[in-house]
């Protein structure tokens, strides 16, 4: 209690002196009839205040004054150390402002984290609120901005989503399709595995089994052929099996061996172009012109640093998102030329899986983007633009769409295993 005497007295005192010193006379401070001090309430959340670690937490702060409000601030103790002060223009008498602070990954081990706010009204008057406890909860993975709804569908278990590394939405089932290199159980060295949308409910045994490092999921625009690209050298292609409902006999679609691709990671499927596959052996986009093309060819003239992520634009627009130039790039269909997107001075943190997002949202027509380095899933457009969308607990490695909902593969960090989380309201 003694710290927050302290506090407000610095505050009291910083006001006075302003009021004196920007060429007014301190008389003009006080007015002899008010003495009441604003009211002031922590108000949002509802109820109790809870946050996940590494994510931020909205506070919303609520103070009433009969002579007009001057400032609200916002002071955060126990380990996060937020101090922040803002203005009440034209001295409004009642004023809701909302305060964002953000969780280090290990707020879950520091002390209690306590929210004091005060008000200060024109006469310099000081309202102090009942001081309240920000709880943090570890299951929390996901927030989304507001407007959005997050939630975690399946977390990892055993011999499931120990290294995740991708996913797709089949349009043939609307399952999920996820790529594990567990290299333990039945899902060794690396497998596929199906997973209901609607209940996160991980099917018994896996779609597929393979040797290597699955990399990259995609579908045709029927969902009648899986893609896969597998490191160290292969892409595989499985037909969809209306006898079993599932994906059945792979077929390799190149030469393995001959290192063309060398280190595949995403891919996507082209109607006109064929299979477009990343490879950090060549820092090239490569393309089959289907799957018994055997060899790939250079899609791409230009080089970038670390290909991660690929998607198609409505239009046939080619992106590739490079992990170390923190970029995303559009490839020309005809030249291969490629011409940076989004990046430069506005960049985006290790862009690994990236998807195209049409619709009607206020976030249609941008590229949702996984964010490795910073724990986002953000919207960027061509034009400069960039919206944070989500905040997570553990890296995003890649993103799926199916209509309005966007999915989320996280891999295993910080104590929590691999897992799926679902972004809805797009």
């Amino acid at each position: 209690m003694q710290e927050r005497r302290v506090f407000y007295l610095l505050v009291l005192s910083l006001s006075v002196l302003l009021s004196a010193g920007c060429g007014g006379s301190s008389s003009t401070t006080y007015t002899a009839g008010d003495q009441t001090p604003p009211m002031v309430n922590i108000v949002a959340p509802v109820g109790s205040i809870t946050a996940g670690p590494g994510q931020p937490a909205t506070i919303e702060v609520h103070s009433q004054d009969e002579s007009g409000l001057s400032q609200i601030t916002l002071q955060v103790t126990g380990g996060v150390g937020t101090l922040e002060t803002k203005l009440v223009s034209g001295g409004v008498a009642d004023s809701t402002l909302s305060f964002q602070i953000f969780l280090p990954l290990n707020a879950a081990a520091l002390p209690p984290i306590l929210l004091d706010a005060q008000a200060v009204d024109i006469h310099g008057n000081i309202g102090v609120s009942t001081q309240v406890e920000l709880v943090v909860d570890p299951a929390m993975l996901i927030t989304a901005r507001q407007g959005l709804t997050a939630q975690t569908l399946t977390t990892g278990a055993v011999n499931f989503l120990e290294a995740p590394t991708s996913l797709a939405v089949s349009p043939k089932d609307g399952f999920l399709y996820v790529s594990d290199v567990s290299g333990a159980g039945v899902c060794a060295p690396t497998c596929i595995r199906k997973v209901d949308p609607a209940t996160g409910i991980v099917a018994a045994g896996p779609t597929f089994v393979g040797m290597g490092s699955i990399e990259g999921i995609a579908f045709d625009a029927t969902g009648d052929n899986l893609y896969l690209s597998v490191r160290p050298d292969r892409v595989v292609k499985i037909t969809w099996d209306a006898a079993i409902a599932n994906y059945g006999t792979p077929v390799v679609c190149n030469i393995p061996g001959n290192l063309d691709p060398a280190a595949p990671y995403q891919l996507a499927v082209d109607a006109t172009l064929g299979i477009l596959v990343v490879d950090d052996n060549t820092k090239q986009l490569r393309r089959l012109s289907s799957c018994a093309g055997l060899s790939t060819t250079a899609m791409s003239t230009g080089f970038f640093n670390a290909p991660r992520g690929i998607a198609l634009g409505p239009q046939g627009e080619i992106y590739v998102g490079d992990n170390l130039a923190d970029s995303i790039y559009q490839v020309d269909r005809v030249t291969g030329v490629p011409t940076i997107f989004f990046g430069n001075l506005s960049s985006v943190n290790q862009p690994w899986g990236i998807e195209w997002l049409g619709g009607t949202s206020n976030y249609a027509n941008s590229l949702l983007v996984a964010e490795v380095g910073s724990r986002q899933v953000s919207a960027v457009t061509g034009t400069g633009g960039k919206t944070t969308l989500a905040w997570l607990y553990s890296p995003p490695r890649d993103i799926a769409l199916s209509g309005g909902t966007a999915y989320v593969l996280t891999v295993p960090g910080g104590g929590k295993p691999g897992n799926i989380l679902k972004i809805t309201g797009f």
